[in-house]
């Protein structure tokens, strides 16, 4: 399912029992004033359970992030940050489950995960080294994360680090 917004506590229970994947877009919470574009458009109840991940992840969905390009940027670390930085209580998730969302989850929901999503042997090393272990970072700074150097196919093609 693309674009699962606003489901239902229901609709999240029916989605996970039937395994279907949901591919979610967290930068519209970046890009998109709740108040001016959701709770106008939706109304206040429809609004508290747009995108709700954590809920999503907990009934045992499988999410993969993405941007809707052109809609957004293609920025996945703008992806994370909202996803973490989530402005409705309670539908945050952690760092972890967040970067999942654009590799692990993102390989298996396009059945590529034998051969990209984590970096083992064997796998395609289309990889990014950035300026800090996002893992160790305060939620809030993720937007202060810089990407160092892309390696694609192996080969690195851009190099801040002069590695």
């Amino acid at each position: 399912i693309e674009h699962a917004e606003v489901p239902t506590y229901d609709q999240i229970s029916r989605i996970a029992k039937l395994d279907i994947y949901v591919a979610v877009q967290p930068s519209f919470l970046y890009y998109w004033d709740i108040e001016k574009f959701y709770l106008r458009r939706l109304g206040k109840e429809r609004t508290l359970r747009l995108h709700p991940y954590k809920r999503m992840i907990q009934a045992g969905i499988h999410l993969s992030g993405g941007s809707d390009s052109p809609v957004t940027p293609i920025d996945p670390l703008i992806g994370i940050y909202s996803a973490v930085n989530h402005p409705i209580k309670g539908s945050s998730i952690s760092i972890l489950e967040a970067l999942k969302l654009y590799t692990i989850e993102a390989a298996a929901f396009s059945f590529d995960e034998g051969r990209k999503g984590s970096i083992s042997e064997g796998k395609v090393a289309d990889l990014i080294i950035l300026s800090d272990d996002i893992l160790k970072l305060k939620k809030e700074d993720i937007r202060k994360l810089s990407v160092e150097v892309t390696i694609r196919k192996g080969e690195i093609v851009v190099n801040k680090l002069k590695l």
